[in-house]
């Protein structure tokens, strides 16, 4: 990889879209065959894929990034979904026969993924599902690897049986000819266009008309639909079963964080090696100084170093986790372990985004106009910081959803039932003991003690929650609508 001209990044600031994505489909064949990734590999060792992603995005993650559309995104949809007819389907992606794409986001819905607007209606006549998008809106937008690339999509559309909404399900489907490279008749796809960053990834997007598809094409491992053309499912609740079809974006959000780390890491240092032989003004008549040696500089640089080590801790616990969690997941789709971790990785996703986007900033500022220049590479990192905060996610909905597994956990408490997650188990609903919190410590190297710094940190969540649901209950007595309080 060293020695390969593919892998060159000075000529990667002049390249233009279009030679740029070539690049980078060459880099995806000259990378993924000796990963030697497998269905059987994935099963035993969760976290060899995250692992893979990893390496590729310290090189690029624009590189990494198609990737992760292919073997998150597009792969794990399938194998948390599917089931063993599916297994063909599967094999083809490890193999690259095929090529995948995640049809979930629409012009008009991208956090609201239940409000989304395409449709398979199930044709019980001939066993297949019509697929439709009855509204401009609900043309799937920002598809990456619809432009150019895919063969083959993850879609996420409304199934209809009977006239009757059944809610949002997951098919994997051909959208273009695998001999020609055309798109299929009733598909309609072409490429979104130029964008802040991320050109060398052809995001595309999908328009189904009257497209048919087999029923073998429905992921059915939760709903099914019987030979007499009855919906059935394991789980009931429309709300609970979207959650866990959404499974698929778990990986993707881990690349977040570990991508967020990188971001920083690069853009550090980057940022301290140049304060570090950056000489500028004298002490006292003297020779110039280092301009890491300035108070102002350490204060606008250190703080996103300390952060950078804490979200690559983060990192490390959610790749670490997520092997147990999938095992039990499979076993359970409905387990409280699963609930917990996509709790955490929602908060996580927001945190290790937002703080990247700050340091990236950060320290193409202290650069000057070197670092304005695009061969600093901090332009890249601060772009792709940008784009962390959006895709796998919103990261204002995110934040949200996690709070409100806190409160769910909270609700349930006030109930007299256990809090079922761990890693709330500190938890108090007693507000008087909250208000009587104290910590005793005498030096400030006290303070630098573990278990004293975590019990800030609980004292903090709970002084927050409590402040929280004060709030709420004060606006739910001016307001009728929950929605306005």
């Amino acid at each position: 990889m060293c020695s390969s001209p593919l892998f060159d990044h000075t000529e990667d600031v002049e390249l233009s879209r279009e030679p740029l994505r070539q690049k980078i489909v060459e880099q995806l064949g000259f990378l993924y065959a000796p990963s030697r990734l497998t269905y059987e590999i994935d099963m035993k060792d969760p976290a060899k894929k995250s692992e893979f992603l990893y390496c590729i995005g310290e090189y690029c993650q624009m590189t990494s990034t198609r990737f992760i559309v292919h073997i998150t995104l597009y792969l794990d949809t399938i194998q948390n979904l599917g089931t063993q007819k599916h297994r063909n389907s599967i094999d083809r992606a490890y193999s690259l026969k095929d090529y995948g794409s995640f049809a979930m986001t629409e012009l008009g819905h991208g956090s609201n993924v239940a409000g989304l607007e395409t449709t398979a209606t199930y044709d019980h006549k001939t066993r297949e599902f019509i697929i439709n998008s009855p509204k401009p809106t609900s043309a799937k937008w920002l598809i990456g690897a619809v432009g150019k690339t895919a063969n083959m999509t993850s879609l996420f559309a409304k199934l209809i049986v009977d006239g009757v909404d059944k809610g949002v399900h997951a098919f994997v489907i051909p959208i273009r000819d695998y001999e020609t490279h055309q798109p299929l008749p009733g598909v309609i796809l072409g490429d979104c266009g130029k964008k802040i960053y991320l050109d060398g990834v052809d995001n595309g997007f999908l328009i189904f008309k009257d497209y048919r598809v087999p029923y073998d094409c429905l992921l059915d491992r939760l709903s099914q639909i019987t030979p007499e053309g009855k919906f059935k499912s394991s789980i009931k609740n429309k709300e609970k079963r979207l959650g866990i079809m959404l499974g698929g974006l778990i990986r993707g959000r881990i690349a977040v964080v570990n991508g967020s780390e990188v971001c920083m890491r690069h853009s550090l240092t980057i940022a301290l090696r140049f304060a570090a032989i950056k000489k500028q003004f004298s002490k006292q008549n003297g020779p110039e100084v280092p301009i890491l040696d300035y108070q102002t500089q350490q204060y606008r640089l250190i703080p996103h170093l300390a952060k950078m080590f804490g979200i690559k801790s983060c990192g490390m616990f959610l790749m670490e986790e997520f092997k147990n969690v999938r095992i039990k997941t499979f076993d359970d789709p409905e387990c409280n372990e699963l609930a917990e971790y996509h709790s955490i990785l929602s908060a996580m996703k927001n945190i290790s985004s937002s703080f990247a986007v700050a340091a990236t900033q950060e320290c193409r500022e202290a650069t000057g106009g070197m670092g304005f220049q695009a061969y600093s590479r901090l332009n890249s990192q601060r772009n792709m910081s940008d784009v962390h905060t959006t895709w796998e996610g919103d990261n204002t909905v995110l934040i949200q959803q996690a709070g409100k597994f806190i409160f769910k956990q909270v609700q349930r408490a006030f109930k007299g039932i256990k809090i079922a997650a761990p890693s709330l188990s500190y938890l108090t609903l007693d507000l008087d003991q909250v208000k009587s919190f104290k910590v005793d410590f005498n030096t400030e190297e006290e303070l630098y003690n573990e278990k004293l710094l975590i019990e800030l940190m609980e004292y903090r969540v709970n002084w927050h929650l409590h402040q929280s649901i004060a709030k709420l209950q004060e606006n739910g007595s001016k307001f009728d609508d929950i929605f306005d309080a």
